[in-house]
């Protein structure tokens, strides 16, 4: 049975991401949508990426840290600005993948660099299971508005950052069963959203987050949207 698995904010981790495949012995008859900051903060994320992009059966949403790494590199024209959004991406945790991108040969980079340009913010898709809407940080909730229109009117800035107004929405007027990342789910507002067995994936009737927290350290996890289960792998605690 084909099963279509999801996954957010590996954040440069890649041994944890290939224990995890390895865990539901993912196979070239399943596909995978990565929701976004495959990269920063980890050791990893530019080997990652390239990984990712020569798999036909993995798709690759944007997230912020993707978008930092197109904007410092000039892809979406601010190159007069590159000295301030560089800083910025450093102190975001940028430093790694810049210094492993430029190790790359100048045909690798830009191979890398159009790879990512075309990656879409958000992906809408339909299995037997339901529809769903697959963001990296989720949607601005719109009352009053058809969900077409509220989708249709969301700036990159919502999907690629909102937190708060996103998590706290009952999100009563939106059909499509939203999965996200970008927030890690031990920073919810409301706690009760978590599993209580293992403080991971966050599944709500029509919310699905799935950040659980590699960038803190904590656990990646992985979620399966054919047959609702979770898996999760422990990141190991840097030593300082």
């Amino acid at each position: 049975m084909k099963r279509t698995f999801v996954i957010s904010d590996i954040h440069g981790h890649q041994d944890a991401f290939f224990d995890l495949l390895k865990q539901v012995n993912f196979t070239d008859d399943d596909f995978l949508y990565i929701l976004g900051d495959v990269i920063d903060r980890g050791p990893d994320g530019i080997s990652l990426l390239r990984s990712i992009m020569r798999q036909p059966n993995m798709y690759l949403l944007l997230g912020n840290h993707e978008l930092m790494m197109l904007e410092v590199f000039g892809v979406l024209g601010k190159v007069s600005d590159s000295e301030e959004l560089l800083e910025m991406w450093v102190q975001n945790g940028g430093a790694l993948t810049y210094h492993s991108f430029l190790k790359l040969s100048l045909q690798e980079q830009q191979e890398l660099l159009d790879f990512l340009e075309d990656c879409p913010l958000y992906e809408q898709i339909t299995l037997e299971q339901g529809e769903f809407l697959l963001v990296h940080a989720g949607i601005r909730p719109l009352p009053g508005l058809h969900w077409e229109d509220q989708l249709n009117a969301q700036t990159p800035r919502d999907l690629f950052e909102i937190r708060k107004e996103f998590l706290q929405s009952p999100l009563t007027e939106f059909p499509l069963t939203i999965v996200h990342g970008h927030t890690p789910t031990l920073m919810y507002p409301r706690i009760s959203a978590l599993s209580p067995a293992t403080r991971g994936i966050s599944i709500e009737p029509n919310r699905i987050g799935i950040d659980c927290g590699a960038a803190m350290n904590a656990q990646l996890g992985l979620y399966c949207l054919t047959d609702g289960s979770c898996y999760y792998v422990d990141i190991p605690k840097v030593e300082s």
